[in-house]
């Protein structure tokens, strides 16, 4: 995907005021602060249904920002077991961030795997989020 055409779309509707885009924005927006303080409060629960919003949400900015491949990576993430996840970035550059509980953590990553995804683990701790690349 190239990430500049997706870029300069989702800055044209915005900027021409369309009110899928915009009405898709806002509601990103609002669900970050809802993330925000789900996770500080440890509410996990509102934080997979927040992650949920965002990713409809997400794919209503701007035509390209998911495909037909990210749409089935994301439903066969969701079916091994993993509870939510979003898109970020665009392009090659982009990533799909999964929340995935611990018994379902193998189901998950061999299906990525088979999508020809690479896998990094994400784990919260009390020091906030620690990461490396498996």
């Amino acid at each position: 995907r190239n990430s500049e055409k997706i870029i300069n779309k989702q800055s044209i509707n915005i900027s021409k005021k369309k009110s899928a885009s915009l009405k898709a924005m806002h509601g990103i927006k609002a669900e970050t602060m809802i993330i925000k303080k789900a996770l500080l409060n440890g509410n996990f629960k509102i934080l997979v249904k927040s992650m949920r919003k965002s990713w409809v949400m997400k794919k209503k900015i701007v035509k390209g920002i998911s495909n037909n491949h990210l749409n089935r990576v994301y439903k066969k993430a969701i079916e091994a077991g993993a509870y939510a996840g979003k898109i970020s970035g665009a392009g090659g550059g982009g990533f799909m961030l999964f929340y995935v509980p611990i018994d379902s953590k193998e189901r998950v990553k061999k299906t990525l795997i088979k999508f020809g995804g690479k896998i990094n683990n994400c784990n919260f701790t009390k020091k906030g989020s620690e990461a490396w690349s498996i």
